[in-house]
């Protein structure tokens, strides 16, 4: 039987210090890996039954929310679209991705 063992490596591509763990050393020292990661230290648990995580502490950019309120923000958009359809933005047919959303921001910014 083969175990994870604890070490550091560099990422070839970003030059950025990993730390990998195992998941057994998670459960013994979460706190500390919690510290690190949240201090920017990227963190990688390993699992042989589950696979790698990355750990990352939650910013104020990320959104979290319940499948309940996901889809009752869904459902507010599409009442709203219903009721003043001529509020929407379209995508053009041959507008790029990156060109409709930096209209929709330019839109909402006025």
């Amino acid at each position: 039987m083969s175990k994870f063992i604890n070490y550091i490596c560099v990422d070839q591509y970003t030059h950025t210090i990993m730390t990998i763990i195992s998941a057994r050393e998670f459960r013994a020292n979460q706190g500390k890996y919690m510290d690190m990661a949240s201090k920017g230290s990227h963190v990688v648990l390993r699992s042989k039954k589950h696979g790698s995580f990355k750990l990352v502490p939650i910013t104020e950019d990320d959104s979290l929310m319940s499948e309940e309120d996901f889809f009752a923000k869904i459902i507010k958009s599409q009442k709203q679209y219903e009721e003043h359809p001529e509020t929407a933005i379209v995508m053009g047919e041959n507008e790029t991705g990156e060109h409709f959303i930096n209209r929709i921001l330019e839109k909402c910014s006025k």
